[in-house]
C-alpha cells in the first residue's frame, strides 16, 4: 500500500493523472485490512478533496495543513 501510495503521488506530480487515477482507484478498491491501507485511503481522500476545492488536512503533501 505505501508503494502505491508514493506511485500516485509521483504520476500526480509528474502531470500523469490518468495514471495517478488508476493507482488511486487501485488503493481505494484495494483487498487488504490492516493499518497502512486505513491510513493510506484517508490520506487519498483527503488529498483528493483538497484538488476538489475542500479544505487541505494534513498529508505527506500537505505537511503544514491542520491534523
Amino acid at each position: 500500500m505505501e508503494d502505491l501510495y508514493f506511485t500516485h503521488m509521483g504520476f500526480d506530480f509528474g502531470g500523469d493523472s490518468r495514471m495517478a487515477a488508476k493507482v488511486a482507484e487501485k488503493m481505494m478498491n484495494v483487498d487488504y485490512v490492516g493499518h497502512a491501507a486505513a491510513i493510506m485511503q484517508l490520506w487519498l481522500k483527503r488529498e483528493m478533496a483538497a484538488k476538489k476545492g475542500g479544505p487541505k488536512r494534513w498529508t505527506p503533501r500537505y505537511l503544514k495543513a491542520p491534523r
